[in-house]
């Protein structure tokens, strides 16, 4: 099955995604990515849209379909639709979450080997 490039957009507002998560929304997730921890397959369902913001450090992100990897630092939020696995890495604190037609599906996690 071929993967339509989702669209990612890193202009999304930070006042969109609260600092501290409430427990009301089960699909948020926070994700600690170690200094030379290999790097995460973040699989997000289709007709769901990622929302993700960094807390601390540096988040490296890249997508099947997409032309260049892209790189979010502290307080920077990002969204992609769910039509291909994402890879992550960091190191970072970053909150991941879901909105969209399967807002309350379950993200799952991958790690890549090397």
């Amino acid at each position: 099955m071929q993967h339509t490039a989702p669209l990612l957009s890193f202009r999304w507002p930070a006042w969109a995604l609260p600092r501290t998560l409430p427990g009301a929304l089960p699909a948020w997730q926070e994700c600690h990515l170690a200094p030379g921890q290999a790097p995460r397959l973040l699989v997000v369902p289709r007709g769901t849209r990622l929302l993700l913001q960094v807390g601390q450090g540096q988040v490296w992100l890249t997508c099947e379909g997409q032309p260049r990897d892209h790189f979010l630092e502290a307080d920077a939020a990002a969204q992609a639709d769910g039509n291909a696995p994402l890879v992550i890495a960091g190191p970072a604190r970053l909150h991941v979450g879901t909105a969209g037609a399967s807002a309350a599906a379950v993200l799952r996690w991958r790690w890549l080997q090397g």
